[in-house]
């Protein structure tokens, strides 16, 4: 019961440069199964996505993020096949569950217009266009892994109209006149919020996936301004039943504190 067991998992080595060197490094995160209650498996995989090493979900802004380093600009599509390899084979990527998860990002960034990205079927080399392209429109589910995830630019816009428009007509008037005045102006410039803040509690089963979730929805959209900062603080209140915590539990979250490298003088546990 009180013994340890180790989650091994791999990590990027840190070059000189700062960023990430080849080859990778084995991390350990220690992991206690009180009373069994769980399998390994289970136990291991509660730890793997409660400190992040694992992730049971992926946001598309996460997502196109981890794209961005290893897709050339100069590519205008690659294979979903090859992209469940890159998560595979990198170690400094995010550790997916299975491909469902990383299928679901490609699903709501395939169905957002605001992304630079589309789903087609296929590539006609002859005539270069993209076959049965998913544009801002739901995708049936399905196995993505024959499909291509395409660059919007890359995507042939219908042809234009090549006739003239009609002497006279209400678009010559409009252009005389300055613009339609049936048009709605747009409202004068208003100030814009500058701070935004949130208090919200996290359930303790589950909050790996739920920081996860503010990470992609939230943090990473705050941060997308220049100059803009992100303050997080966590706050622990753990209660106990009237009988206290035993020894074992305040010797083993002492030592993890210690570990973490917290702020001893912010932590400790109380008698009353």
């Amino acid at each position: 019961r009180g013994a340890w067991v180790h989650l091994l998992c791999p990590a990027p080595v840190e070059g000189a440069n700062g960023k990430p060197s080849s080859g990778f490094a084995l991390q350990a995160a220690r992991l206690v199964n009180r009373g069994g209650a769980k399998s390994v498996a289970h136990a291991a995989w509660d730890k793997a996505t409660g400190d992040g090493t694992a992730l049971g979900e992926i946001g598309p802004e996460n997502l196109t993020r981890c794209l961005e380093p290893l897709w050339p600009e100069s590519q205008p599509h690659v294979l979903v096949e090859d992209l469940r390899e890159w998560f595979a084979s990198y170690v400094y990527l995010p550790r997916l569950r299975d491909e469902a998860v990383l299928d679901g990002a490609l699903h709501r960034l395939a169905e957002d217009f605001a992304r630079p990205f589309a789903l087609a079927a296929g590539f006609d080399e002859a005539t270069g266009v993209y076959v049965d392209v998913v544009d801002g429109k739901a995708l049936p589910l399905g196995n993505l892994g024959s499909r291509l995830l395409v660059r919007r630019e890359a995507i042939s816009a219908p042809p234009e109209d090549p006739r003239p428009p009609p002497p006279g007509g209400k678009a010559s008037d409009d252009a005389k006149s300055g613009g339609d005045p049936d048009k709605p102006q747009p409202p004068p410039d208003t100030p814009r919020p500058k701070r935004f803040f949130a208090s919200l509690k996290l359930d303790p089963e589950r909050a790996g996936r739920d920081v996860a979730r503010i990470m992609d929805g939230l943090l990473v959209e705050l941060t997308r301004t220049p100059g803009a900062k992100i303050e997080l603080t966590l706050e622990i209140a753990g209660t106990a039943s009237e009988v206290g915590y035993p020894p074992d539990v305040v010797d083993t979250v002492t030592a993890n504190a210690r570990d973490l490298k917290l702020d001893q003088g912010e932590l400790g546990f109380e008698k009353n």
